[in-house]
């Protein structure tokens, strides 16, 4: 993902400091890759559809869970839980199948300007 491959094939979930003017606004976003689409930081990601979600500098871990499901014609979620917090949906997408072989990756953002 972010440093690694702006084409991806599966699903990536982008944690990411920076907003498109790279100010400090932390969101969450999901993606689900063709593998032709590409996909550019601070342009494509965070997306218009980012939860946004202050999970720096945190005094306890962040917790990330994903659930991937073909039952119902495929559904994926995933939440996040903050310290101190209930879990919290930042991404869902029904009707979708992970292929096999498909990737499914998680990748962070920091250094915005301040």
């Amino acid at each position: 993902l972010v440093g690694y491959r702006q084409k991806f094939d599966g699903l990536g979930i982008f944690l990411v400091v920076p907003d498109k003017t790279k100010s400090v606004n932390p969101s969450v976003s999901g993606v689900l890759g063709n593998g032709a689409t590409e996909y550019t930081l601070l342009k494509d990601i965070p997306t218009s559809d980012s939860k946004k979600l202050n999970f720096r500098n945190t005094n306890e871990p962040v917790t990330v869970r994903l659930r991937v499901s073909p039952k119902h014609g495929g559904s994926i979620v995933a939440s996040m839980k903050l310290p101190d917090s209930d879990w919290q949906e930042v991404f869902t997408k029904s009707g979708v199948r992970m292929r096999s072989g498909g990737y499914v990756g998680l990748t962070t953002v920091t250094g915005a300007k301040r």
